[in-house]
């Protein structure tokens, strides 16, 4: 089960293995620790739509090429 303190405990472990190789990158997931785990202040239900690699995709996903080029124009 997902809960703030676990993914609090799995972002430390991340930050202290990325260290040696990633100190700027470490140094970055320490400054937003808030951000990263914004997700986590709403029900676990919702989680799994946070989860994407591409949130634009997911907004955009059925949408025909004419009206995406509406859309950005």
């Amino acid at each position: 089960m997902h809960t703030l303190a676990a993914s609090k405990d799995h972002r430390a472990k991340l930050i202290e293995a990325f260290r040696p190789r990633h100190s700027r990158l470490s140094d970055l997931m320490l400054q937003v620790e808030d951000d990263l785990l914004a997700y986590t202040t709403f029900p676990q239900s919702h989680w799994r739509q946070f989860h994407s690699t591409n949130p634009l995709e997911r907004l955009t996903r059925g949408a025909s090429a004419e009206q995406m080029s509406l859309a950005f124009s």
